[in-house]
């Protein structure tokens, strides 16, 4: 087996993971492909985004999501347990 294929497969593996703990992933991933593919076709010309920049536009993005995806799931155990409470 290839090492592309064999790499491609465990990232695959992973976003499915990280897909079912991470409410606000999803979208985010859509963003994302969408981002890359506009930053593709600004390659070579005068509004190409820096690497740096376009780094800092994804780490950024990730991390609000995550963060966002745990808050809001915190918000649901509390609601969760409020309501086994009552």
């Amino acid at each position: 087996m290839e090492k592309g294929a064999t790499i491609c497969s465990f990232l695959v593996f992973v976003l499915q993971v990280i897909m079912d703990k991470f409410f606000y992933i999803k979208p985010v991933l859509s963003f994302v492909m969408v981002f890359i593919g506009i930053e593709m076709q600004l390659v070579g010309s005068k509004w190409e985004v820096p690497t740096a920049v376009s780094l800092l536009v994804l780490l950024s993005v990730m991390i609000i999501a995550v963060v966002a995806s745990i808050i809001k799931r915190k918000n649901e155990i509390q609601r969760a347990t409020i309501t086994i409470n009552k």
